[in-house]
């Protein structure tokens, strides 16, 4: 905001202007105060294509803040999706670090296809041989090798499809869910949903973070999202069911569950097909219990100095954090 008001600064020097910043949360004013617009203009926030509440804040602009017939920049939204897996790339063919994947993303041994019981559905993201934490997590695909480190394992579907022009005619564009089936393409373990995004900015230009080893025309600064899950074995041909849904309060966060879109039709089920255990489970649990420990008592300490703005005791804070790191004895 700052190089803002220096912008709007030399504009007045030099003519006129009838420029005005506000600073704020969009979903706190009110055309009341700031008036109605013909072009509404947002960002894209994140690799996920919904973070930063997007679907919200556009939805606030269009029916609050937004002309009659205003333009929408963007103005529609594309998940597209299919089920995959990431490793730890190797070493020039001559290291395979595979066996650490549960530190890196998510293990393609254990989880609950190793029981003997599996659920009948996955809720992704949940119940993992992985320290994955957060809504999602994501990996510049443009600098790993295709069938080295990624690759899919279905063929991409839509997952879910946002008219931003909708909400100037008073339509909610959350909560909202969709239910695709995902075809098997090879064979292969899957540990993820990977998904990418394509834009609409108008009726001639479109932007899209796919990779361009699947097609992309170019490359971003927006990684590529994706979910862990399973992991489980694929058998081309297998068909599965996925249910995307949208229900948080400001409408950022994607959940996915996964299940056979009917009996028998994922051989990932069948007992023959169960996967061998990870043996790093226990690190894995211990680990992540001393992490939620560690970031309870960071919270707890940062908190002291961030609730108060004390940001001079926040500094000493982090540079005692960093002669420790430097002089651990």
């Amino acid at each position: 905001s700052d190089i803002t008001q220096e912008v709007f600064g030399a504009s007045r020097a030099s003519q006129p202007s009838q420029l005005k910043l506000v600073t704020g949360d969009v979903r706190s004013l009110r055309s009341e105060e700031v008036g109605r617009y013909d072009i509404i203009v947002s960002e894209l926030m994140d690799a996920s294509g919904l973070g930063e509440s997007l679907l919200s804040v556009l939805e606030h602009a269009c029916r609050d803040l937004a002309s009659p017939g205003a333009q929408v920049i963007p103005c529609g939204l594309r998940l597209i999706g299919a089920l995959g897996w990431l490793t730890l790339p190797n070493c020039h063919g001559s290291f395979d670090f595979s066996s650490l994947d549960a530190l890196n993303f998510c293990s393609r041994v254990g989880g609950p296809f190793s029981k003997e019981n599996p659920p009948s559905c996955l809720h992704v993201g949940h119940d993992l041989p992985s320290l994955h934490s957060g809504p999602f997590t994501s990996r510049n695909l443009n600098r790993l090798r295709r069938g080295e480190a990624w690759d899919l394992l279905t063929e991409e579907d839509t997952l879910l499809t946002v008219d931003f022009r909708e909400a100037l005619a008073g339509k909610s564009l959350y909560p909202c869910s969709t239910e695709v089936e995902l075809v098997a393409s090879t064979d292969g373990v899957a540990n993820c949903l990977l998904w990418l995004w394509e834009v609409q900015l108008d009726e001639m230009e479109n932007l899209s973070n796919r990779p361009m080893a699947l097609g992309g025309r170019y490359g971003t600064h927006w990684h590529q999202p994706l979910l862990p899950l399973g992991p489980m074995r694929v058998t081309k041909g297998d068909r599965f069911s996925l249910e995307v849904k949208i229900s948080d309060a400001v409408g950022q966060k994607l959940s996915f569950t996964l299940k056979a879109a009917e009996p028998g039709s994922a051989s990932a089920w069948q007992p023959s097909m169960r996967l061998p255990s990870d043996p790093l489970m226990p690190l894995l649990k211990n680990w992540q219990k001393e992490l939620e420990e560690a970031c309870a008592e960071n919270t707890a300490l940062t908190s002291k100095f961030t609730s108060k703005g004390d940001l001079r005791g926040l500094a000493q804070l982090q540079r005692a954090v960093l002669v420790l790191a430097l002089m651990p004895r």
